[in-house]
């Protein structure tokens, strides 16, 4: 059987319309080419596609004939700077880091692949709902602990600021909001906020067709579970609460059960 190296790629997009959407896309592929399908894995804000989580999400998956993509969007990775793995540039938005995976997306697409499931993480799993809403040959969609309604979100969130600014009207006026609550270190352009106010998230997530696997912690105190009670609305889908579960799932049970649901999803959908 062919199979994927894993080593990085990177694929480049240029608009010279309007060069802030310019973007390069660092990606590792592993796996079967041509098996039962492919499962993108997106992380969260500030996170890295070389989280442990997703590492261990290629083996486990290559191993029963499951193609995986580790990708960095917009502001994210090597080709946005130097950060350990881990940070992004102020520059995000919504619509840049979609526009990331969407290039993903029609990549793998024109490569042949066409049993494809998204699996996103927080901001990650905003990115793949919107990713499901507009590709609707996408056949599954797995949403952990995922930011769905980022407009709410960021109006309560920027009331834990341990940094200064907490409203949107400050955050305007300064221009850029310098955030900090707990080990979440970063800072975000005015523009960030300008953009997810255009989106109307819950009216994408009615387009959604696929089946989809909602996933949260009980005791997440970074993303609240009522993000999650929207998505469980919209698409009738149960969401399933691993007890005692932070947003990491930082605990060895807490863990376990997590990737036990996203393994059995994913497994069932690409059959």
């Amino acid at each position: 059987m062919h199979t994927y190296n894993g080593g990085e790629n990177t694929i480049s997009y240029r608009d010279d319309l309007n060069p802030s959407r310019n973007q390069d896309v660092v990606f590792n592929v592993s796996g079967p080419k041509k098996g039962r399908g492919m499962v993108i894995m997106l992380h969260g804000y500030s996170s890295s596609k070389e989280s442990g989580l997703y590492r261990e999400f290629d083996g486990e998956f290559n191993e029963v004939g499951i193609t995986t993509c580790r990708m960095s969007y917009f502001g994210h990775g090597k080709a946005y700077g130097d950060w350990n793995g881990y940070g992004a540039t102020p520059d995000v938005t919504l619509t840049k880091a979609y526009d990331s995976l969407d290039l993903m997306i029609r990549l793998v697409q024109e490569k042949g692949e066409e049993n494809i499931v998204l699996l996103g993480s927080s901001f990650g799993g905003l990115l793949a709902m919107r990713g499901a809403a507009c590709h609707k040959d996408i056949k599954g969609l797995v949403l952990k602990s995922a930011v769905i309604e980022p407009k709410r979100f960021w109006r309560q969130r920027i009331r834990n600021n341990e940094r200064g600014i907490r409203s949107i009207a400050h955050w305007q006026k300064e221009g850029v909001l310098d955030f900090k609550f707990g080990v979440e270190d970063y800072k975000l352009d005015f523009e960030f906020w300008r953009d997810i106010y255009e989106h109307d998230t819950l009216a994408e997530a009615r387009n959604i067709s696929c089946p989809t696997m909602i996933i949260h912690g009980e005791d997440d105190t970074s993303i609240p579970l009522e993000q999650s009670e929207h998505i469980s609305r919209i698409t009738n889908e149960p969401i399933s609460i691993v007890p005692g579960a932070d947003h990491a799932y930082s605990g060895e049970e807490q863990q376990k059960a997590m990737k036990k649901l996203i393994f059995d999803f994913v497994s069932g959908v690409l059959e």
